[in-house]
């Protein structure tokens, strides 16, 4: 059951008087990779690899925001996270950063690459592979990751640092497994977001 456009994605609280602009890419790491007013592409294809006209668009980078979060989340432990993650996250994206961090800061590290995940599949709108609603509401009640999230990152090497992704839900699978029904709840809660920007990349899956 997707969530109502007019309600908070993360707190669903009502956005009427509320309403937010969230920066699926904030905009200090816009202005780090000098990238605030790089074109962006977003498209939409079926299954069988068509392109829906309908779901495709043209933006510069500091115009692609999310409206479906509410300013007291936005301005609030978004902000919050945005803070405590951003000393970190500067010299992953410009491939700086040598040595190994402790395991909390690598947790707040994935919360960001988790956050950020949310925004931009919310933001695209991409139908049968939308992040589950209880998703949003666990990472918003216990500001932490839910249960069998994967989140994978690795350095990017190509040259051009303006963000890309791909989102979809499509799983292959063979061999003794689930009933057929459980097999296709199963599918519609899947999802497999993977995202560039800079010299960083990252792949947040479910399960």
């Amino acid at each position: 059951m997707k969530q109502s456009v007019k309600a908070c994605v993360f707190c669903a609280s009502p956005l009427a008087g509320r309403r937010s602009k969230e920066h699926v890419f904030p905009q200090w790491l816009q202005d780090f990779l000098l990238l605030r007013g790089q074109p962006l592409h977003s498209a939409s294809y079926t299954v069988q690899g068509q392109l829906e006209p309908a779901n495709t668009r043209s933006l510069v980078l500091n115009a692609h925001v999310n409206g479906q979060v509410c300013a007291q989340c936005n301005h609030g432990w978004l902000c919050d996270l945005e803070g405590r993650a951003k000393p970190f996250l500067a010299p992953l994206f410009d491939g700086t950063f040598h040595g190994s961090l402790p395991p909390e800061d690598c947790e707040v590290i994935a919360e960001w690459l988790f956050k950020t995940a949310l925004t931009l599949q919310s933001a695209e709108h991409r139908g049968e592979c939308a992040v589950p609603p209880q998703h949003f509401a666990a990472f918003y009640s216990g500001r932490s990751i839910p249960q069998d999230v994967t989140i994978a990152v690795a350095p990017f090497s190509a040259g051009d640092p303006t963000p890309s992704w791909t989102i979809n839900g499509h799983w292959r699978g063979i061999g003794e497994g689930p009933a057929p029904q459980a097999l296709v709840d199963h599918y519609q809660q899947s999802y497999k977001i993977t995202i560039h920007a800079g010299r960083l990349a990252w792949r947040v899956t479910y399960p």
